[in-house]
This record gives structure tokens, sequence and C-alpha cells, in this order.
């Protein structure tokens, strides 16, 4: 399984209807879901509770010194929360404080599968998704649970744009070595070519800005 910015989160951040989401002024939590009944995350997914079978309020993790449920003290909220702009990288980066459950399970344990970053309103059916980390299955012991998020932060707004220039490199190195392995007589048919300006016609597709949580651990 891999990480899920969910799309209707993507939407709320670019928009300013109700209900929208500002990462910097709005409450976000964090929740624990567990592998007892096991979530399927789905960038499709809207809420935390959608009445259906597949649900993240549905997999919340059960365990000792973590109270789910709306507004329940194990859904932690994101501190020291900041926005920077990474122009080395060519991307936007949203960073918040690491995140600890302390003496986690010690007792009633589970094994814990993901944490989904969420915004609490009303309700749970009314609390959308925002971005889910999947990380190597823990299992509760009573010891401190600490989500450690990656140095360049927890969440990166970023585009193709560096993947298209790397592509192009690549494409350049590739045709340099397919030239050399022609025959000469297909070499001498691609200079002709060149000179009388016959170049191959190469689409560039350009892709939406695309929003992606980055690499995080556990310790």
């Amino acid at each position: 399984m891999a990480d899920v910015f969910y799309n209707t989160a993507k939407h709320k951040m670019w928009s300013h209807a109700t209900l929208g989401i500002n990462l910097l002024s709005d409450t976000i939590k964090c929740m624990l879901t567990s592998t007892a009944t096991p979530y399927t995350p789905d960038d499709d997914d809207d809420f935390v509770d959608e009445s259906g079978a597949n649900d993240p309020i549905d997999a919340e993790a059960v365990v000792t010194n973590y109270t789910g449920g709306f507004a329940g003290a194990g859904r932690k909220t994101l501190a020291s929360k900041a926005v920077v702009t990474d122009k080395t990288n060519a991307r936007a980066e949203f960073d918040c404080a690491d995140i600890t459950w302390t003496a986690l399970g010690n007792g009633s344990n589970q094994t814990i599968a993901h944490a989904i970053f969420i915004k609490e309103i009303t309700n749970d059916a009314a609390s959308p998704l925002i971005a889910l980390f999947d990380f190597s299955d823990f299992t509760t012991n009573g010891s401190d649970f600490t989500l450690q998020f990656d140095a360049e932060g927890a969440l990166h707004l970023t585009s193709m744009f560096g993947a298209l220039q790397l592509a192009g490199r690549i494409f350049s190195d590739l045709w340099s070595a397919i030239s050399e392995a022609m025959s000469p007589k297909v070499q001498k048919l691609v200079r002709e070519l060149t000179l009388n300006m016959v170049k191959p016609h190469i689409v560039r597709r350009v892709k939406p800005l695309r929003m992606t949580p980055s690499v995080q651990s556990i310790a």
C-alpha cells in the first residue's frame, strides 16, 4: 500500500468555499488505524465516516491510551505548522512537529497500520480526509509511539517540471546511444534529414500540479 493524498482534500485546499481546508489556520488532527478491521485506502474517499464498510472510522485504533472517535483524545492536533517554499526542489512544503502517543497499548493492543491527517468538523461524517501515511505495521506494547516526519516536511505540493527535465536528459542520452548503434546507411539518412530541417515531432504534455505526502519514518 502507498501513501494517499485524498482528492477532495486537494479541491478543498484550492477553493475558498464553505468547509474548505487551510492547513495553517484550521485545526488539523492525526488519527491512527489498525489492522483489526483493515482499511483499504482510496484517494476518492471523502470523510472519516461515510457510512460504508471501508471507512477510516471503522478501522480506528482501539488500544490503551488512545481514545478514538470524533474529538477523541487519541486524535492528536498538529502543532508547529509551517509552509515553506523549496525552490531547489521546485515545491512547497507543509511541515509540523512530530507526533507522539504516550504509552500506547500496555493493556489492550493492536497493530497500527496508518496515520491519517483529518480536519474535524461537527462530526466524523462531515470531517474531510486529507492525507494518509502508510508505514510498516507496528504492534503497540505500552511504549511511546512517535510519528516522525521527513526533514523536508510532511506534505509536498510539487509539479512534474523537474521530472520532465530529467526525462529530456534521459531521452537525449538514449537517442545518442541509438544513433551510435545505427548502421552507417541509417546514420547518413539521419544526417541528411537533419540538414534538410526534417526533425522528429516530440509532443510535450505537461501534467497538472500534484500533491503528494513525503516519506516518513516511525521511531
